[in-house]
């Protein structure tokens, strides 16, 4: 069968079975969060187990390997998209390096989510910390920690006082 004809074939049989891929705006809002470094909404999105997530692909027929792959793509995209917010590139992609790595080691689906959310935190305290970096004042970090925590909230002057001293 060509691959052309392979690939219409899978269509016709997802869509006559009703898999259903995983929806697109709520990654993006995955992958933005922790190129911002919002850690806490980074924890949230990470509570439901990657191997529990609805509409992942079939990358193998062998359910810990098809998890390693999108772990791996799931890696890449995050290097990149902190790279796009400030992350140095070397860093970015050495971290991804080296969690794929541990995440070739894994041998249980649970192993691999759960790497999953500790890789997700870490590089969301990457880019928080980023941003911190380029900061002089003790002060004025952790106002933009509490902006940054609060940017759905109203903020005051009086606030970051009290909270600074």
């Amino acid at each position: 069968m060509s691959f052309k004809k392979e690939i219409l074939y899978r269509e016709y049989i997802h869509r006559e079975n009703e898999v259903l891929r995983a929806p697109y705006n709520p990654e993006l809002e995955f992958y933005s969060a922790i190129k911002l470094g919002d850690v806490e909404k980074t924890r949230e999105l990470c509570k439901e187990p990657l191997h529990k997530k609805e509409g992942l692909g079939m990358l193998s027929e062998n359910p810990l390997q098809n998890l390693k792959y999108h772990f791996t793509v799931t890696a890449a995209m995050v290097a990149r998209y902190c790279i796009e917010g400030g992350m140095d590139l070397s860093e970015a992609y050495g971290l991804s390096d080296l969690y794929i790595l541990k995440a070739d080691k894994c041998r249980t689906i649970e192993d691999i989510s759960s790497l999953h959310s500790i890789m997700c935190e870490d590089y969301a305290k990457h880019m928080k910390n980023l941003r911190k970096d380029k900061v002089c004042s003790l002060h004025i970090a952790r106002c933009i920690d509490y902006i940054y925590d609060h940017l759905h909230t109203r903020i005051t002057v009086d606030q970051l006082v009290e909270l600074t001293g």
